[in-house]
């Protein structure tokens, strides 16, 4: 959710620059803590309709997991969808005369690597999900062992290489140096 709210962000920012940014990070916040808790909640009801109304393992893993599947393909589709849009609007933006090729060029590099990076790391997860939604045999014992364990990998991998374009910033290297 937060990484939606920074590409919201920066196209705020630069159709308005002089707005202070202190005042859209609360509804930044505020956004991300109640969608994910009311997402979670959601989630969570699903799972316990499914318990009480079946004892059965398979079932039970079929009918939680639809809704959570669904979940998690419609909010990384929404993110892709606003991150392309954020990164063609920042080209877009910040190609006009004004700004100096140096600042654009590694501004653009920097939000396109993390946008790039978080997107296919998280299209691993959005495939999984797609797997199991739409799997003609939805038993258990088919689901993709495989699937599943890249997806898991990757979405747990997912603050080590954001970190990694992070310490490429010339900031952080001087921090670094220091």
């Amino acid at each position: 959710m937060l990484n939606m709210c920074l590409c919201l962000d920066l196209v705020f920012t630069l159709s308005n620059p002089f707005y202070p940014a202190s005042r859209r990070m609360k509804p930044y916040l505020l956004f991300s803590v109640v969608s994910t808790g009311v997402l979670m909640g959601i989630m969570e009801f699903n799972r316990a309709r499914s318990c009480s109304a079946s004892a059965d393992i398979r079932s039970l893993y079929n009918s939680s997991s639809d809704l959570t599947n669904i979940v998690f393909a419609l909010l990384l589709s929404i993110y892709i969808i606003i991150a392309l849009y954020s990164c063609v609007y920042a080209m877009r933006r910040l190609s006009r005369p004004g700004v100096s090729s140096n600042v654009r060029w590694t501004f653009l590099r920097k939000h396109f690597l993390y946008v790039i990076v978080f997107i296919v790391v998280w299209t691993t997860f959005l495939a999984a999900s797609y797997y199991h939604l739409f799997n003609p045999s939805k038993r258990l014992e088919k689901t993709s062992p495989v699937i599943d364990t890249v997806s898991t990998i990757a979405s747990f991998s997912t603050g080590i290489f954001l970190t990694l374009i992070r310490l490429q910033e010339p900031y952080f290297k001087f921090l670094i140096k220091k």
